[in-house]
């Protein structure tokens, strides 16, 4: 079997009327094959004949005509066609409103665009959706005004309580980005916007600490390691961290104590060994 062809119509794959889709199973089809076969009285896979019935028929159509337009978006994208491209982006959400990818690309054409606040929007979307999208706020990070749109938006939110761990991960992305690229003083005003948000999240805690570390403010940092440690304390590099920063401050016997904390979790780590 060729898996560049369509194993119902033999049609090879393309961006326009043999898209390759794939079934709640797994299996893959053309989109036009597939949208036939969920619309037989009795649809089942061809390859591994489960069976389609119900609202399991209705959320595969979705998401299949969801994926089509998605990929058609960016075969328009592609050929620099963006207002196509949005549209059929815009329709995949309309199609299937739980589909997070269509999203990220929407939001990708209309950031080109320079529409910033609807872009944002879309990647909140997105993010809502699955918090692993939030990674898309990194290099949103030196898009300039995208931190200041995003606590405006976050304010005039009616459901900000709802909302308040998918901004804390948007603006996480954001101090992330700025501390790679050692702009630290930004970072530290989104770590710190993400904290206040999500205040028991260990990531954001002990990455704010290293980066607390790398400007020399070691009792803050140590303050977040320390808390970071109190909602994980089995992770080796957040001890190893807490016990530098307390050397650094001259309190080495405290020092030595979390030293052999983390060895009991980690005896094999070298670069605790004092």
């Amino acid at each position: 079997m060729n898996p560049e062809k369509c194993r119902i119509c033999s049609q090879a794959y393309n961006n326009t009327d043999h898209i390759s889709v794939d079934l709640l199973c797994g299996h893959i089809f053309c989109h036009e094959c597939a949208r036939k076969l969920l619309k037989d009285q009795a649809p089942k896979c061809p390859e591994c004949h489960e069976i389609y019935s119900g609202d399991k028929t209705t959320q595969t159509l979705k998401h299949i005509n969801a994926a089509a337009s998605s990929v058609r978006g960016i075969g328009y994208a592609r050929q620099g066609k963006v207002e196509e491209a949005l549209q059929e982006f815009k329709k995949a959400i309309e199609q299937d409103p739980t589909y997070a990818t269509a999203y990220i690309h929407l939001g990708n054409g209309l950031s080109r665009q320079g529409k910033l606040e609807e872009a944002i929007q879309a990647f909140i979307s997105a993010t809502t959706i699955d918090e692993k999208y939030a990674d898309v706020f990194y290099n949103l990070a030196f898009i300039e005004g995208t931190q200041e749109k995003l606590e405006q938006m976050l304010q005039s939110k009616d459901d900000k309580q709802e909302k308040k761990k998918v901004y804390a991960a948007a603006f996480y992305n954001i101090a992330n980005g700025f501390a790679d690229e050692k702009q630290l003083n930004r970072a530290t005003k989104a770590y710190e916007t993400a904290i206040e948000l999500n205040p028991t999240n260990f990531e954001y805690l002990y990455n704010f600490g290293l980066c607390l570390a790398r400007m020399g403010q070691l009792e803050k940092s140590e303050k977040m390691f320390k808390s970071a440690i109190e909602f994980n304390p089995k992770v080796p590099d957040a001890l190893m961290n807490l016990g530098n920063v307390l050397n650094m401050q001259g309190r080495s016997e405290e020092a030595v104590k979390v030293f052999n904390e983390c060895l009991e979790l980690n005896p094999k780590n070298p670069t605790v060994f004092f």
